[in-house]
């Protein structure tokens, strides 16, 4: 994904750290069933926890950020709604960019790309995360994406253009790089 590259790369500019990126794999599918949704994000939290769990116990230094798109930003929604105390030491950011359980009244921080993002994500409003992540989490949404800003009463079905191809353009993946990146020099690498 070309923002966590443009994060790794404004991360590496900045300061002496390793950055690692490893993708986490699981089901994800579009045009299934609520059912199958739901199977593959929870295979998704499990996948994730699995991971972080794994590589804090061979490496505890390690720190992590945290970055999902689309599908992936719920799976993360749903597992920053319970991190444990000793994972939660080592999340440096939780990205939720094109967040289809985005909550507009969620306290973490948001970016709109200079418009407003109506209304919560396709799937509904997701649960507010815990007010300790406020500093690290941040939700990524542009206007006219309505997998992450439905407007209210809009019934559009599937992902539109602007949610296929605008957080991928080179210009907006290096603007969402450099917000999570200082996010994560703010609250240490």
């Amino acid at each position: 994904m070309a923002s966590v590259k443009a994060m790794a790369t404004e991360l590496h500019r900045s300061s002496d750290a390793t950055v690692r990126i490893e993708g986490i794999p699981y089901r994800a599918e579009s045009g299934v069933s609520d059912a199958r949704h739901q199977a593959n994000v929870e295979d998704g939290q499990t996948r994730t926890a699995t991971r972080l769990d794994d590589l804090g116990r061979s490496c505890p230094q390690t720190k992590f950020a945290l970055v999902g798109v689309s599908q992936g930003a719920e799976v993360l929604h749903k597992l920053a709604a319970g991190p444990t105390a000793q994972t939660l030491r080592r999340i440096r950011l939780i990205a939720l960019i094109a967040d289809s359980r985005r909550n507009p009244d969620d306290s973490i921080q948001s970016w709109t790309y200079g418009t407003t993002a109506p209304g919560a994500g396709k799937l509904g409003a997701g649960p507010v995360l815990d007010p300790s992540l406020q500093d690290i989490a941040i939700t990524f949404c542009v206007a006219g994406d309505a997998i992450c800003g439905q407007p209210p009463g809009d019934t559009t079905d599937g992902p539109s253009e602007k949610h296929r191809k605008f957080y991928e353009d080179p210009a907006h993946a290096q603007e969402t790089g450099q917000r999570m990146a200082a996010i994560v020099r703010r609250t240490g690498i």
